[in-house]
Parts: C-alpha cells; structure tokens; sequence
C-alpha cells in the first residue's frame, strides 16, 4: 500500500488498529438483537479479534494515553446499538436508555481495549460471558434473541 493510499484511509497510523475491529463489528457484534444474541456475537466478535491479538496489543500500547471514548469506535458501536433498537426492535429510545448505551459502549470499548493492551485477553468464550455480565439490564433485555 502506497503512503498515499494509506493516508487516504486512515489519519495516522494510530487509527489503523481501529479499522479491523471496526470491520468485523459487522460481522458478529451488529447482529447482536438482530440474528444473533449477546453471547454468540461477543465469542465470534472476539474470536476474529484474537486473529490479531499481537498486533492489537502493540496498537493499543501506542494510544495508552488516549482514552477510548476519542477513538472512532464508541461512536460507531453507539449507532449500530441505536439503529437495532430502533429499527429491528422497534423501540423507541427515550432519554434514559440513550445514557445506558453511551454507558455501556464507553464499558464496552474500554474493556476490550485494556484487554488487548495488556495482553490479557481470556478465551473468547470466557470474554464473552464476561462481558455480558457487565451488560446493562434494561440494555440487555431490549436487544434479547429467543
């Protein structure tokens, strides 16, 4: 990839270890409350993750004075949330179920981020249970898959 053609894509190299969880997010992680529950999109999301674990905890280590809420991720994660709630679910959002998703996506973010940074990631099956313990209840329920 020419310097160009990277630059033209991403704004520095610091924002590169954003574009692969950001393309697989697509994949698992927003088709939780639609096809998938929140287990299942977690252990798939992470699995893809692991893939790449060296190169996210390198990545990672360069923005360890960035918090995570200024990447481009929560923002994201925040509207595909939004959008499945809204669209596939049909609720409508009121202000305080606005505040718990831009709670649990800065959780979200962070967790995984510190994971990857520290090199301490647990299994995916392990992450995802995890992590869906953190998962707010009125969150959680809204987006459920029978």
């Amino acid at each position: 990839m020419s310097r160009q053609v990277f630059y033209r894509n991403f704004d520095s190299k610091y924002s590169l270890h954003w574009w692969w969880p950001m393309h697989v997010h697509r994949f698992y992680l927003a088709e939780v409350g639609r096809s998938l529950d929140w287990l299942t999109g977690y252990e798939r999301h992470i699995e893809l993750l692991s893939m790449e674990k060296d190169f996210f905890r390198i990545a990672t280590g360069y923005t360890a004075t960035m918090p995570c809420v200024n990447s481009v991720m929560p923002g994201f994660r925040r509207l595909v949330l939004m959008e499945t709630l809204r669209d596939y679910r049909g609720m409508e959002i009121d202000q305080e179920m606005r505040f718990i998703i831009d709670n649990w996506v800065k959780t979200e973010t962070e967790v995984l981020t510190d994971w990857y940074r520290n090199g301490s990631t647990p299994a995916p099956a392990e992450a995802a249970r995890l992590l869906v313990e953190l998962i707010p209840p009125r969150l959680h329920d809204a987006m459920r898959v029978e």
